[in-house]
């Protein structure tokens, strides 16, 4: 299991190095451009855990649809247009998660 994980992110890393690879000029072509500056974003938002309503397997507890905040922080610095976002998600039950990423201003 554990090789396969491996594997698995091998693959991931050398699509992405290629996708970033290719990029600049897959860009070019379709006539985007990608943003370099820009400010800083802090971003709000409201809605609902499990909106969907999917139950877990037999012998677990039922999955609550309960309402949710989202945070995140944007980045204004910048390294070749991507930028870093940072994020935390958190219920009305207690439960919270919070992330990293990266995004792209692209136009």
């Amino acid at each position: 299991m554990k090789d396969g994980k491996g594997i698995l992110a091998g693959i991931l890393g050398v699509t992405v190095l290629g996708l970033l690879a290719a990029g600049p000029a897959w860009a070019k072509e379709a006539r985007l451009h990608v943003i370099q500056g820009g400010p800083a974003y802090f971003n709000a938002g409201i809605g609902a855990f499990n909106a969907a309503g999917v139950e877990p397997g037999p012998g677990h507890r039922g999955n609550a649809t309960l309402p949710e905040i989202d945070l995140e922080y944007q980045s204004a610095s910048k390294l070749f247009g991507i930028g870093a976002l940072w994020g935390i998600v958190a219920n009305t039950n207690g439960g919270f998660m919070g992330y990293t990423g990266f995004y792209s201003d692209i136009a």
